[in-house]
């Protein structure tokens, strides 16, 4: 496999990478002080986008510990909040998954039986929106201005829940909220494989060698805020039962890439690109919320008084 940066080879050593990061690398990472850098922040004075700033991931502490949702958000509340949303039990399953309520989720998630992700609350659950803000670093979004609505997912896992190591399918950039409990993050730089690949490495110590040398670790207590850019690979593991809050977040530079992802989903979901793969499960969700939502907007346009 020497030099090789065909789908299969690179979906080959990824999880192999994830298997490495089981297997102790992420703690490796930890030990060795290959951490995020912290970024400072304030309510106050002049604002940048951290995105525009930085291609670096950053962790923002106690960013949004002022949230009503960091005080309220317990699996009980969001149970009797959210008491008629159902939702498919793996969000992120190549084939249907089978529907079931958010309380039953959650209590799977609960007993480590279960892992909610990718769940498009504000369109279930409006009124959770009422329990935060977005920090005013990210205010500026060409996706909400774009479609009206800013993309916003919410998770919820027990210990040893994880997301495998990939790259966000959208250009996008995205930032996370700690809400509850504790996730720790494994991050590379976009890079990571393509250097590692021209070097003719193909063996599991070398990956690990260079995982070390360029991986950094980020540890999110309740509260804490994320800052994850465009193709950055990463993983995430809880190790205390908790929620999060992850967002999309597209800068100018992103904005062909972005607009081109806007175009081209819907033709996949729709199967009318020949030879090119279906979404996953979550895409699929996706696409046909953000139909429904367009379809709303066509709507409410054409029945607006002359």
């Amino acid at each position: 496999m020497a030099g090789e940066t065909d789908a299969s080879s690179r979906d080959y050593w990824l999880e192999t990478l994830q298997e490495c990061l089981d297997g102790g690398l992420e703690k490796r990472l930890a030990d060795d002080g290959q951490l995020v850098a912290e970024a400072g922040w304030s309510n106050e004075g002049p604002v940048s986008d951290p995105f525009v700033a930085s291609s670096e991931p950053m962790v923002m502490r106690q960013r949004v510990l002022h949230w009503g949702a960091v005080r309220k958000w317990t699996f009980q509340y969001l149970r009797e909040t959210c008491a008629t949303v159902r939702l498919p039990e793996d969000a992120h399953a190549t084939e249907p998954s089978r529907e079931c309520s958010l309380a039953e989720l959650l209590f799977g998630v609960e007993r480590g039986e279960a892992h909610l992700k990718d769940w498009w609350f504000q369109d279930d659950a409006p009124q959770l929106l009422g329990d935060m803000d977005v920090p005013r670093e990210f205010r500026e979004d060409i996706s909400q201005r774009l479609l009206g609505f800013r993309i916003m997912h919410l998770w919820a896992g027990g210990p040893e829940a994880k997301t495998r190591v990939h790259q966000d399918e959208p250009d996008v950039h995205v930032w996370s909220a700690q809400v509850s409990g504790v996730k720790r993050w494994a991050l590379f730089p976009p890079n990571f494989l393509e250097d590692w690949f021209s070097q003719g490495a193909n063996d599991v110590a070398g990956l690990e060698r260079s995982a070390l040398a360029c991986g950094k670790v980020a540890t999110l207590l309740p509260g804490d805020l994320l800052i994850v850019p465009h193709k950055w690979f990463h993983s995430s593991r809880t190790l205390a039962t908790g929620i999060s809050v992850n967002a999309f977040h597209v800068t100018p530079d992103l904005l062909a890439p972005y607009m081109w992802t806007l175009m081209s989903w819907p033709l996949y979901f729709a199967g009318q690109v020949e030879g090119e793969a279906q979404p996953r499960g979550e895409w699929k969700s996706y696409m046909q919320r953000r139909a429904n939502y367009l379809r709303r907007r066509s709507n409410d346009y054409l029945m607006r008084p002359a």
